[in-house]
């Protein structure tokens, strides 16, 4: 049964809207905190080569440096688009 000419207007009405319509992204982001951790070692040097391989550490509780927060493009594009129902 062929389409009226109302209904081809209907769709391609409802084409264009869902086009405009707007979408909610996951977006990686970035920050910077700041701490300190005690490490036990023989130097300075030592402590801090420690502190850097050593994924064992728990996270401190640290202070945000203020002017770091950054979107991440590289991670966000492994996110997938997610309609949240949301178009704010």
């Amino acid at each position: 049964m062929d389409k009226t000419r109302t209904e081809l207007l209907q769709e391609r009405a409802d084409k264009i809207f869902e086009e405009k319509k707007e979408k909610v992204f996951r977006i990686g982001v970035d920050w910077t905190m700041c701490s300190e951790i005690k490490i036990k070692a023989k130097s300075l040097e030592e402590a801090i080569e420690i502190a850097n391989k050593d994924n064992s550490i728990p996270l401190p509780e640290g202070t945000y440096i203020d002017g770091s927060f950054i979107a991440n493009r590289s991670i966000s594009e492994y996110f997938e688009e997610e309609d949240y129902g949301d178009s704010k």
